[in-house]
């Protein structure tokens, strides 16, 4: 097909052209303050479980049906839907018009932990869970508006960050972890601006609210404490301010190259801090969660008008997360290093392929490698952080010149960890956990 650098003749579907189809688009008293600081940890680092069967870390890639179902692959350079705003924004001057973007993705997890609980007594007990890793749903929201030929603005509501993970009651190492939950949300105002036909810049305002809910616990097999107590249940929230910066380099009409550079935030969560064991109390609380700065590298390749290639490289600096404080007023010496992860930084490969099946429909597939952000020596029962593969599929429907919808499906495959941890209460938890999921996406795009 002949190549005419026009807008008109560009397809909103992960950029490929199409003749007819022109826009669419728990311890003694002298132990408690160490108590408080493992269980807090616990509580942070125990729901991070979740994110063992997402991205790294716990991170979150759920951004649109589209990416998913490309596993992520070339997505700050193809630029076909709004939901480009969540990976560049510079990619957003790719649409014309007013672009709407809406996605709600589904996480099937799948988190098993088997093995045992010594106590210090050298009594040995299970500490088996065959499902700590509760579902999620993970929504978004997108919209890019051109002002003129050359200006752009967007504006975008989604998730990076997000950790869950609930024990069960039985468990034997509730003590390490057990229910935990931390929400965020972007808020992203965006700007764009096309310098030249092959080159346009972005850049954005983060504002992400975070809110947490965590608790750990007193096991049940603890003689004397009937239940399972909480060791301390601490629920807050907390926001900040980032940035984003992007650009887009359309080097041919076939071929361009993305890329962004998202910042890093410290957001501070206060709340409540409180107790039922060792000894009852309600306080305020606080600590501060480092988030990492993501950048990304993107390309995309028309090899025809019916067929294209696109590839990612993410890094997400995880040093940043080299350890936990908290501020418990309860707790008479003040902050708390409650661990130190030491973790690093990660990186994420992934390649796609897309099919312009015909006029209608629109194919897509990808696969991923995620590599773990924690080292082997630092892997604990709260973090068993791996390595993990996507394997992706997807499809898109265009249903009309202005209306498209998208489907995406992807299963994560994490490596089985090992992981040998103490608690406070001196019990000592050995466990194989491995985590796997099925992540599932729908998409509506409108243009006008």
């Amino acid at each position: 097909m002949k190549h005419e650098d026009t807008r008109s003749d560009r397809l909103q579907s992960d950029g490929l052209r199409a003749p007819t189809q022109a826009h669419l688009s728990q311890t003694p008293f002298s132990l408690r303050p160490l108590a408080y600081a493992t269980s807090l940890l616990a509580l942070l680092g125990g729901s991070a479980i979740s994110g063992q069967v997402s991205a790294a870390g716990f991170q979150l890639s759920e951004h649109g049906a589209r990416g998913l179902g490309r596993a992520n692959a070339g997505e700050a350079a193809i630029g076909d839907t709004a939901a480009v705003l969540a990976r560049n924004t510079a990619a957003m001057t790719r649409l014309e018009g007013i672009n709407v973007s809406g996605v709600l993705s589904f996480i099937d997890l799948e988190v098993e932990a088997n093995g045992t609980t010594t106590t210090a007594s050298g009594i040995t007990l299970p500490a088996n869970d065959d499902n700590a890793g509760p579902n999620a749903f993970v929504p978004g929201f997108y919209s890019s508006y051109q002002l003129d030929e050359k200006l752009f603005v967007g504006f975008a509501v989604f998730s990076n960050f997000g950790l869950k993970t609930d024990y069960d009651s039985r468990f034997g190492g509730l003590d390490v972890a057990d229910e935990a939950s931390v929400e965020t949300v972007n808020i992203t105002p965006s700007i764009a601006y096309k310098l030249t036909d092959q080159v346009s810049l972005g850049f954005g305002i983060d504002y992400v609210l975070a809110d947490a809910q965590l608790n750990t616990s007193v096991p049940a097999f603890v003689p004397g404490v009937p239940g399972t107590p909480k060791i301390l249940d601490l629920e807050g929230d907390g926001d900040a301010f980032g940035y984003h910066l992007s650009a887009l380099f359309e080097l041919t009409q076939a071929t361009r190259i993305g890329m962004q550079y998202r910042s890093s935030l410290d957001i501070d969560i206060e709340g409540d801090a409180e107790s039922e064991f060792p000894a009852p109390f309600s306080s305020d609380g606080s600590l501060e969660l480092n988030l990492p700065d993501i950048a990304e590298i993107a390309a995309y390749h028309e090899i025809n008008s019916d067929w294209a290639v696109h590839g990612s490289v993410n890094y997400t600096n995880w040093e940043r997360f080299d350890s936990l404080i908290a501020d418990i007023d309860a707790v008479p010496t003040g902050p708390v290093t409650l661990k130190e992860e030491n973790w690093d930084a990660n990186l994420r490969y992934a390649i796609g392929v897309t099919h312009n099946l015909n006029e209608r429909i629109i194919l897509r597939g990808g696969f991923a490698l995620d590599k773990s952000p924690v080292p082997r020596e630092n892997r604990t029962l709260s973090i068993p952080d791996s390595d993990r593969m996507w394997f992706s599929a997807g499809a898109s429907y265009l249903a009309s010149d202005n209306l498209s919808l998208d489907f995406g499906i992807s299963r994560l495959e994490g490596d089985s960890v090992e992981v040998t941890e103490v608690s406070a209460l001196g019990n000592t938890v050995v466990a194989e956990v491995e985590g796997s999921a099925t992540i599932a996406s729908v998409q509506v795009n409108a243009a006008f």
